[in-house]
């Protein structure tokens, strides 16, 4: 029995390596990959355990939208995939009360998940009644030689805040101008 203890904890330390060198080189998909194979100790309170959800959450978080979506499409009910869906839910919803409908939607089909059973911060913060803001600044470059790609992001910024239908004031800033 002692040394499946060792040899969970060598696992564990392996997966953690592993998914810090994916990290490093910007590869967060694979981290999060890896380290969705960590083993949780059982017990509920060992810091350990809330700080590799945090690691695979903020993983999750930085891998393209594309392939988190794609990687939700899976079929299965494993762990996983469970990671991928509940990062797809997030980003389909556009607005506090929609991200806080998609986590417990999440939270009660996944009780037993390690999401569920130490929730990354974000969870926190958009379950503790943060507030929407009432005005948003989007400072981009309109003019200048970044004109182009500061244009773009203001009109899919657009779209997509018009998508939302939020109530939200936008005001849109030139940073390239006076």
């Amino acid at each position: 029995p002692s040394g499946v203890s060792t040899d969970i904890r060598q696992r564990n330390a392996n997966v953690l390596s592993a998914a810090g060198i994916a990290e490093a080189e910007l590869r967060y998909e694979d981290a999060a990959t890896t380290l969705m194979t960590f083993t949780f100790s059982s017990r509920s309170d060992d810091p350990q355990n809330a700080a590799v959800v945090e690691r695979i959450w903020t993983a999750v978080n930085q891998t393209q939208a594309q392939r988190i979506a794609a990687l939700a499409a899976q079929s299965g009910s494993d762990d996983a995939t469970a990671w991928w869906q509940l990062a797809d839910s997030l980003q389909r919803s556009f607005d506090l009360n929609a991200e806080r409908a998609a986590i417990s939607d999440w939270k009660r089909n996944h009780r037993d998940h390690p999401a569920a059973r130490w929730p990354p911060r974000a969870f926190s913060l958009i379950d503790g009644g943060v507030a929407a803001p009432a005005r948003v600044a989007l400072l981009l470059p309109l003019s200048g030689p970044l004109a182009n790609a500061g244009q773009a992001v203001r009109d899919g910024f657009v779209a997509a805040f018009f998508h939302a239908g939020s109530p939200v004031a936008i005001r849109i800033y030139d940073t390239n101008g006076g």
